[in-house]
Parts: structure tokens; sequence; C-alpha cells
């Protein structure tokens, strides 16, 4: 069933693939996020830029310290908002006085100074990558149209991700019921153990009490079964259920006994003997 299973998903995924026209290849679809990813580092370094300059331009009446008005006017020109303005206001300014002074303005230009260089460098290595990919694409432009058949589209790409998808949730579906059918199996194997456990308390009784004569063995036994069973009632069949079954019948002995039994005031030779179902000869 697991394989069939299997099978089945797989040969859909192959039909599938085999219709599905692509719109969009693969390449197109990084080449949309490396585009997108160093446009966001522009951003940033652009942001960085401006701060920059606001903390050039921002002290107006040169005294050397920029105070949050002049701070607030400069990057208001700049298009930033008033809680963007205040985040990076409040972030330096240590002594809470609303005004930069020269040790907190210096090391908010270092902090800038550390993240440009480091947004240099992954735009830098950004560009590298990309790069990498076209010469390789460059050199081997010369195998003929062989590469083309290998290059996968980002439709059949989603597509396979949504079988694959599909196949685990199978697999997790099959798993769960073995887990079923394994605790069943587990709850029925305690069961016959304590079944068995039962018959042999049973047996071990009986062959115990050896001073007692056949008619009390069986009846002891009749006994304990019926109780067993009145506690197992739920269960179709147990083995004391089949012992009961199997009892020899004695019904035939005990009329046999009633039978042939002296009464009071007889002797052994007037013991009724039972009849043997054939009729004398008469002469």
């Amino acid at each position: 069933m697991f394989l069939a299973i299997i099978n089945d998903t797989y040969s859909e995924v192959k039909s599938d693939l085999s219709t599905q026209k692509s719109e969009f290849e693969l390449g197109d679809y990084f080449k949309r996020s490396y585009e997108k990813m160093l446009e966001r580092l522009n951003v940033k370094r652009d942001r960085i830029i401006d701060i920059q300059d606001a903390l050039r331009s921002a002290d107006v009446n040169k005294d050397g310290v920029i105070e949050f008005d002049e701070w607030r006017r400069d990057l208001k020109a700049r298009g930033y908002t008033d809680v963007e303005i205040e985040n990076v206001f409040s972030r330096y300014d240590v002594d809470g006085d609303r005004v930069l002074r020269d040790s907190e303005q210096l090391h908010f230009k270092a902090d800038l100074a550390a993240l440009e260089n480091n947004l240099e460098k992954d735009i830098n290595n950004l560009k590298k990558e990309s790069i990498a990919p076209k010469q390789a694409d460059g050199k081997g432009a010369g195998a003929g149209e062989s590469d083309n058949g290998n290059r996968v589209t980002y439709d059949e790409f989603a597509i396979l991700v949504r079988r694959i998808d599909r196949m685990e949730y199978s697999i997790g579906n099959i798993v769960s019921r073995i887990d079923d059918v394994l605790s069943k199996l587990e709850v029925l194997e305690k069961s016959k153990i304590k079944r068995r456990e039962a018959l042999t308390r049973i047996l071990n009784t009986i062959s115990e009490d050896g001073h007692l004569t056949r008619d009390d063995r069986h009846e002891r036994l009749e006994k304990m079964i019926r109780n067993e069973l009145e506690g197992n009632s739920l269960e179709r069949q147990t083995p004391i259920q089949s012992l009961l079954t199997d009892a020899p019948d004695t019904r035939s002995t005990s009329y046999y006994q009633s039978q042939t039994s002296l009464r009071p005031g007889q002797d052994e030779k007037d013991r009724s003997r039972p009849s043997t179902g054939k009729k004398k000869d008469q002469y």
C-alpha cells in the first residue's frame, strides 16, 4: 500500500512536469531576488549618507553641539518621520539633555562609518556572486543547445515542491495508521497474556487439590470458569471459553452412579445393574 501511494504520486509529478508550460525560468526568479536585495542595500546606504550629512549640516548656529530641534528640522527636510528622528537621536543622546555633544557625535559618526563599510562589502559581494554565474554561462555557451534542456523553470520547481508536500502528507497518514495498528496489537497481546495467566491459575488450583473427587474438581472448575467469563464478557472467545466447550459431559456418569448406588438396607448383591439395551432371548 505504501509503495503504491508513492508510485502514484511520482506518476502524477512526472505527468504534470511533462505537460506544464513554463512562463518564468528559475534564472529570472533568482535575478529578481538579487535585484530586490541590491535595492534594499542601496536604500540602507542612502539613509546612512543622509544621517551623515545631517550631522555635518544640522549645527546651524555653529556652537559645536546639535540640538534636537536642529536635528529634527534637517531630517524632516530629507523626508524622515518624527518617530525615526526621535529613535535615532535618543539612541546617542546618552545624558538625555536633548543635545548631542562632541563625544556623542563622535560615537554617532563612528557607528555610521562602520555600518557604511559593512554595507559596501555586502553590495560588492552580492555583485560578485551575480557576475560568477554569468561567466560560467559564457564559458559553457559553446556546448550547444543541450544546456537549455537541463534548465528548470520556476513553475516546474513549484509543482515539484507541492507534490513532495503531498507525498509527505500521505506518508504521515500511513505512519499514524501503523501506530494505531501497533497500539491495538499491544492491547491484544496484553489481553492474551492476562487470559493465559488466568487459565494457568485455574489449572494450578485444580491440580493442587488432590484430595477432591472428580465431581468436586469438575464443579470447582466450572465455577472458576464461570467467574472468569463474567469478568471478560466483552471478549468474543477466550481459551477459558474453549476449555468450557471441550469439557467432558458427566451427565451419563452421574446417571450411572445414581442407578448403581446402594439404598439403605441393600447388600452388594442387591445392587442394580444398568441396562445394556439388549433384550434377553425369549424361549
